[in-house]
């Protein structure tokens, strides 16, 4: 029998070694297994770096390494291949997140946003400090806005929609020992309520709904609600807006079916994850037919460019979009300043009125409520914020200034 040569072996494992160091750079240089800037978008909520413009000066030379280092992170060859692997050994062997700040494992294949995105985990755990200088700043902009448009003759609502930690405390991780609902949010609803602004708290409402539904109003590996916890969320907030304009006829759900699927959501997305974890998610049905609207492009250009023209179809986070519905229940316009929470509301919203206009004012691609409302004069402005965001949203609008005078000692 031959025996394999020593030196042969070890040569063959040097130039292993090295082929796997430097596979990184050839891919890189080679193009191979690289992310289009598109898909490293949609994995990485943000743009990737570029090659540095270098000013050829100390301060410019001085932080070349570390923008060579950012440019090389998001770009070498093979990098989400290995990424991935790397989040799959973690999640299912290990049972860790490979990236705590931005997901949290929980219990039961449950994921949570983590600390990454304004402290929402420290928030959940009372960890977080909360600044009362802060909430009341976050409340006064509030009385601002509501001040502003009453002598528009437009009604204002806050909406608070509940984070999946408040509704799911039950699967955060094992050594979260007191989970609670976000203090800021529970403050910041007492103030608005003590100075008159019109708010609608979901979260009361999501919680009754889960005796019901149990596990199915969140998705397992996404931030956000289901269609069932979407439509809870939409029938309260209806109810909500009828002490601003009257009564007002909604959508009835007639049924509802559950369906799981194997691949997850934003979660398990910047796990890097989801092609290996399985989710559930829910189909709606309603007693009335729904219409087809006509969604265009929120724009000065004339004439307006349309969009889509669809009944179920919803408005994402990242668009300034205006639905027109001649055959809505109400007849309303409405201005909803949004983020992610509401995409899943929109096309209840629009077979409710028969106009509705959407942007998320802190995107980029987002509008300032005055110019909203200077352009479509609605007849409510319908505010929805995420309880994690709370205090920490900042609008585009600069001529509000905080102010705490009208909030009591």
């Amino acid at each position: 029998m031959k025996q394999n040569n020593p030196a042969d072996v070890h040569r063959f494992l040097n130039v292993m070694f090295v082929a796997l160091l430097f596979a990184p750079m050839l891919g890189m240089m080679a193009g191979i297994g690289t992310s289009t800037p598109e898909a490293f978008r949609e994995i990485e909520n943000r743009e990737p770096a570029s090659f540095p413009n270098t000013e050829w000066t100390w301060s410019g030379m001085a932080a070349l390494p570390e923008a060579l280092d950012r440019w090389f992170s998001d770009g070498f060859g093979f990098r989400s291949f290995l990424i991935d692997l790397n989040g799959r050994l973690d999640v299912q062997v290990l049972k860790v997140s490979p990236d705590p700040e931005r997901v949290v494992l929980g219990r039961q294949g449950w994921m949570f946003l983590g600390d990454l995105h304004e402290r929402v985990f420290s928030k959940h755990t009372g960890q977080a400090a909360v600044s009362e200088v802060a909430i009341r700043r976050f409340a006064e902009d509030r009385r601002m806005e509501k001040e502003w448009l009453q002598r528009l003759y437009v009604e204002y609502v806050v909406v608070i929609t509940p984070d999946k930690h408040t509704i799911y405390p039950e699967y955060l991780p094992e050594w979260v020992r007191s989970p609670r609902p976000s203090e800021a949010a529970d403050r910041a609803v007492e103030l608005l309520e003590t100075i008159g602004v019109s708010t609608i708290d979901l979260r009361p409402a999501l919680r009754t709904a889960k005796k019901d539904y149990g596990d199915f109003l969140y998705h397992k590996t996404d931030t956000h609600w289901t269609e069932l916890g979407a439509y809870v969320a939409y029938e309260h907030a209806m109810k909500g807006m009828e002490p601003l304009l009257g009564p007002l006829k909604r959508l009835e759900m007639k049924n509802f079916m559950v369906r799981d699927y194997d691949f997850g959501g934003d979660l398990s997305t910047m796990a890097r994850v989801d092609p290996y974890v399985h989710d559930h998610n829910v189909f709606m049905t309603y007693e009335q037919n729904l219409n087809t609207v006509s969604a265009c492009e929120v724009s000065e250009k004339t004439p307006l460019k349309l969009l889509w023209e669809d009944s179920r179809r919803n408005v994402p986070r990242n668009a300034n979009v205006e639905i027109i519905n001649p055959n809505g229940f109400n007849d309303f316009r409405v201005l909803f300043m949004r983020d992610s929470f509401l995409t899943r509301l929109t096309h209840l919203f629009d077979q409710s009125f028969q106009q509705c206009v959407y942007t998320d004012e802190t995107y980029e691609q987002g509008l300032p409520m005055k110019d909203m409302v200077t352009r479509y004069r609605p007849d409510i402005v319908v505010f929805q914020l995420a309880e994690r965001k709370i205090p920490e949203y900042r609008p585009k609008t600069d001529a509000r200034k905080a102010s705490s005078s009208d909030l009591g000692p």
